[in-house]
Protein backbone atom coordinates (compact mmCIF):
# COMPACT_ATOMS: atom_id res chain seq x y z
CA UNK A 1 0.00 0.00 0.00
CA UNK A 2 1.48 3.15 -0.96
CA UNK A 3 1.94 5.83 1.74
CA UNK A 4 -0.42 8.47 0.59
CA UNK A 5 -3.27 5.92 0.51
CA UNK A 6 -2.57 4.60 4.01
CA UNK A 7 -5.64 6.11 6.00
CA UNK A 8 -3.66 5.29 9.22
CA UNK A 9 -1.14 7.20 8.20
CA UNK A 10 -0.29 8.83 11.55
CA UNK A 11 -3.35 7.27 13.53
CA UNK A 12 -5.15 10.16 12.21
CA UNK A 13 -8.19 8.31 11.19
CA UNK A 14 -11.28 9.66 9.52
CA UNK A 15 -14.37 8.07 9.22
CA UNK A 16 -15.10 10.06 5.96
CA UNK A 17 -12.41 8.62 4.85
CA UNK A 18 -12.79 5.05 5.50
CA UNK A 19 -15.90 5.09 4.58
CA UNK A 20 -15.33 6.08 0.68
CA UNK A 21 -12.75 3.52 0.93
CA UNK A 22 -15.37 0.86 2.10
CA UNK A 23 -18.58 2.34 -0.45
CA UNK A 24 -15.61 1.94 -3.37
CA UNK A 25 -15.26 -1.58 -2.36
CA UNK A 26 -19.22 -2.26 -2.18
CA UNK A 27 -20.48 -1.59 1.12
CA UNK A 28 -23.90 0.74 1.32
CA UNK A 29 -23.07 3.89 2.61
CA UNK A 30 -24.45 3.01 5.90
CA UNK A 31 -22.45 0.03 6.12
CA UNK A 32 -19.17 1.45 5.69
CA UNK A 33 -19.95 4.44 7.79
CA UNK A 34 -20.73 2.17 10.66
CA UNK A 35 -17.44 -0.36 9.81
CA UNK A 36 -15.78 2.76 9.89
CA UNK A 37 -16.75 4.27 13.20
CA UNK A 38 -16.19 0.59 15.04
CA UNK A 39 -12.89 0.68 13.41
CA UNK A 40 -11.97 4.02 14.49
CA UNK A 41 -13.73 3.23 18.07
CA UNK A 42 -11.33 -0.08 18.72
CA UNK A 43 -8.05 1.66 17.17
CA UNK A 44 -8.62 4.67 19.74
CA UNK A 45 -9.42 2.72 22.46
CA UNK A 46 -6.90 -0.23 21.49
CA UNK A 47 -2.97 0.25 23.10
CA UNK A 48 -1.38 0.73 19.71
CA UNK A 49 2.37 1.25 19.26
CA UNK A 50 4.70 2.65 16.72
CA UNK A 51 8.06 0.65 15.09
CA UNK A 52 9.77 3.49 16.83
CA UNK A 53 8.27 2.93 20.29
CA UNK A 54 9.23 -1.45 19.48
CA UNK A 55 13.07 -0.42 18.72
CA UNK A 56 13.48 1.81 21.74
CA UNK A 57 12.40 -0.69 24.32
CA UNK A 58 13.89 -3.31 22.72
CA UNK A 59 17.18 -1.80 23.02
CA UNK A 60 16.62 -1.12 26.38
CA UNK A 61 15.81 -4.58 26.52
CA UNK A 62 19.03 -5.67 24.99
CA UNK A 63 20.85 -3.80 27.16
CA UNK A 64 19.73 -5.04 30.27
CA UNK A 65 19.89 -8.76 29.24
CA UNK A 66 23.67 -8.03 28.38
CA UNK A 67 24.05 -6.56 31.63
CA UNK A 68 22.41 -9.61 32.93
CA UNK A 69 24.37 -12.22 31.58
CA UNK A 70 27.54 -10.01 32.19
CA UNK A 71 26.58 -9.93 35.78
CA UNK A 72 25.91 -13.80 35.67
CA UNK A 73 29.25 -14.47 33.80
CA UNK A 74 30.95 -12.79 36.41
CA UNK A 75 29.07 -14.95 39.48
CA UNK A 76 30.05 -18.10 37.35
CA UNK A 77 34.21 -17.34 37.72
CA UNK A 78 33.55 -16.54 40.75
CA UNK A 79 31.78 -19.73 42.00
CA UNK A 80 34.49 -21.99 39.58
CA UNK A 81 37.22 -20.10 41.47
CA UNK A 82 36.32 -21.05 44.61
CA UNK A 83 35.42 -24.70 43.83
CA UNK A 84 38.49 -24.92 42.32
CA UNK A 85 40.28 -23.81 45.09
CA UNK A 86 38.50 -25.71 47.18
CA UNK A 87 39.32 -29.18 44.83
CA UNK A 88 42.91 -28.27 45.27
CA UNK A 89 42.55 -27.78 48.78
CA UNK A 90 41.17 -30.44 49.70
CA UNK A 91 43.21 -32.37 47.09
CA UNK A 92 46.00 -31.40 48.82
CA UNK A 93 44.83 -32.22 52.53
CA UNK A 94 44.43 -35.52 50.88
CA UNK A 95 47.92 -35.94 49.97
CA UNK A 96 49.16 -34.59 53.73
CA UNK A 97 46.85 -37.07 55.37
CA UNK A 98 48.30 -40.23 53.20
CA UNK A 99 51.90 -39.55 53.46
CA UNK A 100 51.44 -38.20 57.26
CA UNK A 101 49.74 -41.86 58.24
Amino acid sequence: MRQSQNIFTDMSLSTLAISRRLEAKGFTPSQAEGVAEELIEVVESSDLVTKDFLRAELGEFKGELRTEIRDSKIDMVKWMVGLQSTSIALTFGFIYFLLKS
